[in-house]
């Protein structure tokens, strides 16, 4: 009888270091620390309860908090049990109005060397994904469900900090937005109204929603949405509450 030879396992392949989450989120996660602990230190422990995942270690807090990181949004120091992160000073400047606040979240979203290295390379204009299939996965050391993700992150990062095409990352581009000029869409006494702002670029618009008294929510994107781009805009936002929805509170409107 023939000794059967079992096939050598080929290595797992891992994809490259990359942020796991979006920028927007990495920022809103940042918000929750700062409006927590201010710029004092806490237990990196801590930090993960407050972002809503209930167990520390778990695949997705370590994901989730080395993101923020990559986005120079805390500054860690410590080791082992001991380790405490706090709001960087790139943070303060981006999470309150200032002067330089665009230029910081620009910054932010380049801080990153996946990120910084594709805007270098590509800006707006990414190959199609048969390209950076070949590049990155045939060539190069990606997975398909990372390329896949990190293309929808680079995607979401570049709309949100609104960077110009003619930027470097030595020198980002000023902010081209103009947050305090509005169009009322509709006049209503009883409640605020939805805010349509100037277009941020060509085919862009955006919205400002009132969700409380004082309180709004901007939405950024290329309107109308069809109707399975909303659901999908729907299922995104479900899974993006750990981070944006904190605990109930009475409502200043009623």
């Amino acid at each position: 009888m023939k000794d059967s030879v079992a096939p050598a396992k080929s290595p797992r392949r891992r994809s490259p270091s990359y942020p796991g989450s979006t920028l927007e989120v990495a920022i809103q996660r940042a918000r929750i620390l700062y409006q927590a602990a201010d710029r004092h230190p806490m237990p990196i422990a801590d930090i993960l309860k407050k972002w809503n995942f209930s167990n520390p270690n778990s695949g997705n807090a370590q994901v989730g908090y080395s993101a923020v990181k990559k986005y120079g949004l805390i500054t860690e120091t410590g080791k082992g049990k001991d380790r405490v992160a706090r709001i960087s000073d790139l943070a303060v400047d981006v999470l309150n109005p200032n002067p330089n606040q665009a230029a910081s979240i620009e910054k932010a979203a380049l801080l990153p060397t996946m990120m910084r290295d594709w805007w270098e390379k590509y800006k707006l204009s990414l190959p199609p994904l048969e390209t950076l299939n070949y590049d990155y996965i045939a060539k190069g050391q990606f997975t398909q469900a990372g390329l896949n993700e990190f293309v929808r992150i680079y995607r979401a990062n570049i709309a949100f900090a609104k960077l110009d095409p003619s930027a470097t990352v030595d020198d980002i581009g000023e902010d081209a937005g103009d947050p305090d000029s509005f169009t009322h869409l509709n006049e209503d006494d009883s409640s605020e109204p939805i805010r349509r702002r100037k277009p941020v670029r060509k085919g862009m618009m955006s919205y400002t929603i009132p969700v409380a008294r004082g309180e709004d929510v901007v939405i950024d994107g290329a309107f109308p949405l069809s109707e399975a781009k909303w659901e999908r805009l729907q299922t995104i936002l479900n899974a993006m509450k750990p981070a944006i929805v904190g605990e109930d509170e009475t409502d200043p409107t009623e």
